[in-house]
């Protein structure tokens, strides 16, 4: 049987590509616990919470959306006992396994800040031999040196992590502690670790110092004595990965994506799978790190046992797959509108031949007057479609022109009535539409307070406004002159030219000077320097560390962050952005 830790650094994002079952699956794991899910209780969705051959249990950030998280997903062979989430009981309203060890160090207000970020899952299974081990799926703060209080926060969460730990060995179960411990133990888990004191003065690794025996201790009993019956205090953890790999480097769990340390291996290993020390002499068979899984900044650490657990009939209450809206018991929106008329007449009967209740009556009153209502409804909106639909379909040049009786006071008001115009209203419609050889040879031109009659052929108004259109596109100012379009002297109708001295060529030669202006004042982002160790472009990065320079830009060395001695590594060059 196999135990998986991994921080997967979003769920949501691990699903990008395939479904979460076929990452699960890809696993090859029966208990699959990872860290930093990023979701809360609102934004789980079904897919996620109710995965087909497993039973999942979550803890929720309450104090922050995306972040933090964790989520243990079980097999339906290795089906746990119970479950709970947190590490106290301080937001657990009804512990089922219990072993909370003693608290009086800690405030009320300080276990509830602890257990608000949804950092603890635990799940409680049993071997065939009766014994019942509790795996204890953590996600342990991240604190930088410079902000104390973080500092403090996250030795508090190692310290309550350690008493509940203890305190279900001391009532005699098997435990292992797994996650994203956030600190590096020793020197060989860190890829530049500083000088030895300094190192080993860190706080995180001197609480590892004393919560895990040394992994070359002996773990097994003296001579002639039962296990079962030392003391209590000599029941400590062991890192099983140490135990079983004592001296390989290089077996690092996290890189920086953001320097692509990955490629180079220049990491840390922050992911542990801790155990009891007679769990690990009786079941544990190996523990190895997967750097060949991608999909985070961390990889997979898996543990292997000798003997499965035994899968529970009936998941605890803490699964998923009971919460209301996956369980089908919460009411949908859509149902709490539904009629009521009609779940009620299906659950009553009546009480006896046709006599039926008031209350169905009234029910069957209310419908039918809803109906009645409906009705009134459709028909009125029916009319109303008639009449759209009845309207007389319009196009473009019928939106555009006026009435002609509008045109009419108009021309009266803006042109000067000449013998010309005279004749113009002397003829009737037909008149007008006949063809171009019955009008005068001389006709008016066609000036800025000219209005031209609807009445007049489309052919006319086509012309008239395809002319403009291009005295416009074209018309320099410079020169006032008309010539006579062809077709427009076809019809006998003499319009305004644009003048061919400027030619779509000197437009298009005009943008480009425009253009070629412009380049000359806006010159874009300077070129990146060449670094000095590989004599390529840099790349640009932006401190994000708060401080005096957070926010200042910098050139650096475009390959991946690594050793010195490594070629295909980072070099040293670096410079600021002025």
């Amino acid at each position: 049987m196999k135990i998986l830790t991994w921080n997967i650094n979003g769920i949501r994002a691990a699903r990008r590509d395939k479904s979460l079952k076929e990452v699960l699956d890809s696993l090859e794991a029966d208990v699959i616990c990872l860290q930093e899910t990023k979701v809360t209780r609102e934004m789980l969705d079904e897919v996620t919470a109710v995965v087909d051959g497993y039973n999942a249990y979550f803890s929720f950030s309450k104090v922050k959306t995306g972040y933090s998280g964790v989520a243990t997903f079980c097999r339906d062979s290795v089906t746990p006992v119970a479950a709970e989430e947190r590490l106290s009981a301080s937001l657990t309203p009804q512990p089922s396994i219990g072993c909370y060890g003693s608290t009086s160090d800690f405030t009320s207000e300080e276990l509830e800040a602890l257990d608000a970020e949804g950092r603890a899952v635990l799940t409680e299974h049993s071997f065939p031999d009766g014994k019942n081990v509790v795996i204890i799926n953590v996600y342990c703060p991240r604190a930088d040196k410079e902000n104390k209080d973080r500092v403090n926060f996250k030795l508090r969460f190692y310290k309550l992590l350690q008493e509940r730990a203890e305190a279900l060995v001391k009532e005699r179960r098997h435990v292992i502690v797994l996650g994203d411990i956030n600190t590096a133990h020793k020197m060989i888990d860190h890829c530049d670790p500083d000088e030895e004191d300094a190192f080993n003065t860190h706080p995180g690794r001197q609480w590892l110092n004393h919560f895990l025996l040394p992994h070359d201790a002996p773990v097994e009993p003296p001579a002639g004595e039962n296990s079962d019956l030392l003391p209590v205090k000599q029941k400590m953890f062991i890192d099983t990965f140490r135990y079983f790999h004592p001296t390989e480097r290089g077996a690092y769990t996290n890189w920086c994506t953001v320097t692509s340390a990955r490629q180079t291996n220049y990491g840390t290993r922050i992911d542990y799978i801790f155990a009891d020390v007679e769990l690990v002499r009786k079941e544990f068979e190996d523990c190895e790190i997967r750097p060949d899984v991608d999909g985070s900044d961390h990889c997979p650490v898996v543990a292997t046992l000798k003997t499965s657990f035994q899968g529970a009939s009936k998941p605890p209450a803490l699964c998923t797959k009971y919460m209301p809206e996956f369980a089908g018991k919460q009411q949908k929106l859509k149902d709490y509108f539904a009629k009521h008329s009609e779940k009620t007449r299906a659950s009553s009967q009546p009480s006896s031949g046709n006599n039926e209740s008031r209350e169905v009556m009234s029910l069957k009153r209310s419908a039918s007057f809803g109906d009645e209502k409906n009705k009134v409804k459709r028909q009125k909106t029916a009319g109303t479609k008639t009449k759209a639909v009845s309207q007389p379909k319009t196009n473009l040049f019928s939106f555009f022109s006026r009435p002609s009786s509008h045109v009419s006071s108009e021309k009266k008001a803006t042109e000067t009535i000449d013998p010309r115009s005279e004749y113009e209203a002397s003829h009737d419609h037909a008149s007008c539409t006949s063809k171009s050889s019955e009008l005068p040879k001389s006709t008016p031109t066609l000036g800025t307070n000219s209005v031209v009659n609807v009445d007049q052929p489309k052919k006319f108004t086509d012309q008239a406004i395809h002319s403009s259109d291009r005295s416009a596109c074209h018309h320099t100012g410079k020169d006032d002159s008309t010539s006579v379009d062809s077709n427009s002297q076809a019809e006998g109708i003499v319009l305004p030219s644009s003048t061919e001295s400027t030619s779509s060529k000197d437009c298009s030669q005009k943008r480009k000077a425009e253009v070629a202006l412009w380049k000359t004042i806006l010159t874009g982002p300077r070129p990146a320097p060449l670094c000095s160790g590989h004599k390529e472009p840099c790349v640009l990065r932006t401190v994000k560390v708060k401080g005096p320079n957070q926010g200042k830009q910098f050139y650096c060395c475009a390959k991946p962050q690594g050793h010195s001695s490594n070629p295909q590594a980072r070099c040293n060059f670096f410079k600021w952005v002025k």
